[in-house]
């Protein structure tokens, strides 16, 4: 048996040298309060059966022209790798998202988006009540 089948997907956090745009996921300690600490390993739980490694690819950030969480520190965005270092298909994509917004119910937006090596999950606790 393996490490992978013992212990899972890895859970890593990118670097600025794993990153086009030079930075790399950043994470502060409010990331893992209360509402968000669970979400890297659900994304772990939940990711493709043949996932090696799954990556925070984005914690904080500034705002963009779109509205998110990032910025509130109320978001993370993930990719899985495969062996091999493939990333995965959009249809695992959307299968892990689905187990992923069963488990974490509706104070969650989870959205599949991107392309090629941009596709990612993103995920933002948004609270409605």
């Amino acid at each position: 048996m393996s490490r992978h089948e013992v212990h899972g997907p890895r859970i890593i956090v990118k670097d600025d040298r794993d990153s086009s745009v030079g930075r790399g996921c950043v994470l502060f300690a409010a990331h893992f309060r209360q509402g968000l600490s669970d979400i890297p390993r659900l994304a772990a739980t939940c990711a493709p059966f043949s996932t090696q490694e799954v990556w925070l690819t984005e914690g904080w950030r500034e705002i963009r022209p779109s509205r998110d969480m990032h910025k509130e520190l109320c978001a993370f965005d993930i990719t899985f790798r495969m062996p091999g270092g493939a990333r995965g298909t959009k249809s695992e994509y959307d299968q892990a998202a689905s187990r992923m917004q069963i488990f974490l119910g509706r104070d969650y937006d989870i959205i599949v988006h991107g392309s090629g090596a941009n596709l990612h999950i993103h995920i933002e606790w948004d609270r409605k009540d």
